[in-house]
């Protein structure tokens, strides 16, 4: 019996050249690849994760928000249009939220990064909702050294007067900051 040849796809031609040549994916432009898998879904899950949080925390506590712009030094006039950009970009996050989840839904093969960002969505959506006893019992759990030195950081950080932290750099390209 003679061998059975079958015909090479485009599909084994790239996964044979990304064999033999590993630098090849990575030169070739992402809308090119045959096997577009999300990229840094480690960031991706940090950014949704961030993103997520910053955005739950608006939309649940509006008073702090009104408070902090009372204490600021932006003037009465801005108070307004800040709020109206704060509940644009919350629509908008609902509106990338459900193009995420879409996304996700329907690209039954490869979902790109989509999983990711919407892995960082639940975590935070997670960690929001739950309530104070759970942080009690965390903190709780932690041995004596421990609680002090989260302790004494928060309180440190408390402490600090930030209209006193100045930036300074002895290089145009490099800046640190140290307190005053």
């Amino acid at each position: 019996m003679r061998p059975i040849v079958r015909k090479q796809t485009r599909d084994d031609f790239y996964h044979r050249l990304a064999s033999v040549d590993r630098r090849y994916r990575l030169r070739t432009p992402f809308h090119l690849r045959r096997d577009r898998r999300g990229e840094r879904p480690f960031l991706w899950w940090n950014i949704g994760f961030f993103w997520t949080y910053i955005i739950v925390f608006v939309a649940f506590n509006r008073t702090r928000v009104e408070i902090a712009l009372d204490g600021s030094t932006l003037p009465r006039s801005m108070h307004d249009p800040v709020m109206a950009t704060l509940s644009a970009s919350l629509s908008i996050s609902v509106v990338f939220l459900g193009y995420h989840i879409l996304r996700a839904l329907f690209r039954a093969r490869r979902y790109y990064n989509s999983g990711s960002a919407l892995l960082g969505f639940a975590l935070a959506m997670t960690l929001h909702m739950l309530p104070q006893s759970y942080y009690t019992a965390a903190f709780n759990v932690l041995d004596d050294d421990t609680k002090q030195f989260v302790t004494a950081t928060s309180e440190k950080v408390r402490s600090v007067n930030w209209a006193e932290v100045v930036t300074v750099t002895s290089e145009t390209n490099q800046a640190a900051i140290f307190f005053e």
